[in-house]
């Protein structure tokens, strides 16, 4: 969809991967998106990500949200599959919070399969720290504050029981605040612990 008067209409589809057995039913239902023209924020190895306008569906609030699109044949292709099904899996399973990309939800199409994020619009902790005039060292005091964010993304994650396994800068992006979001969980796992109390 490339033109703005074509909207997205509120349906119910299949998970995006996973072997048919597992796929649940999860809902764009009430997020009623549209391209903006000409918003393609980024594109890498596994596809592009646009910027959509969706209007909430228990404000009625206009908001910014982030449309990651990835072609199934690249994903087969390059045997990562099973990656973003863990990416699906722990961002649906875990609540939301600040430090952490948050999935609104997961659709597809007959080429690609979506997910529909929180946007980000600050940019990379990488191009933050390593610029084309070579590498900027943060100040104690901006170090200390980007080390807090990622510590209670960390600290969310480890409460649910995921652990991070892919953490570097090029995974953290910056919100038009300044805060910090750790994105890419498709090497997140699931570690079950239990507390021993004394």
């Amino acid at each position: 969809v490339t033109d703005r008067s074509q909207r997205w209409q509120p349906l119910r589809v299949r998970s995006a991967v996973g072997d048919a057995r597992e796929r649940e039913e999860c809902t764009l239902a009430a997020f009623d998106c549209d391209y903006e023209k000409g918003a393609r924020l980024g594109e890498g190895s596994f596809g592009q990500v646009a910027m959509v306008k969706a209007t909430h569906p228990e404000t009625n609030e206009t908001i910014g949200l982030a449309l990651k699109r990835m072609c199934k044949q690249h994903i087969v292709e390059s045997g990562q599959a099973e990656h973003i099904q863990r990416e699906r899996d722990v961002l649906a399973k875990i609540p939301a919070n600040n430090f952490l990309l948050h999935l609104y939800a997961t659709f597809q199409d007959r080429d690609c399969v979506y997910m529909l994020t929180n946007l980000c619009l600050g940019g990379e902790l990488f191009s933050l720290i390593h610029t084309f005039d070579g590498d900027i060292p943060l100040e104690m005091k901006q170090s200390k504050f980007y080390a807090t964010n990622v510590f209670l993304a960390l600290e969310h994650l480890h409460k649910y029981g995921v652990i991070y396994r892919d953490m570097k800068p090029e995974n953290i992006l910056l919100d038009a605040q300044g805060y910090l979001c750790v994105i890419d969980l498709g090497f997140g796992k699931f570690v079950p612990w239990e507390e021993e109390l004394d």
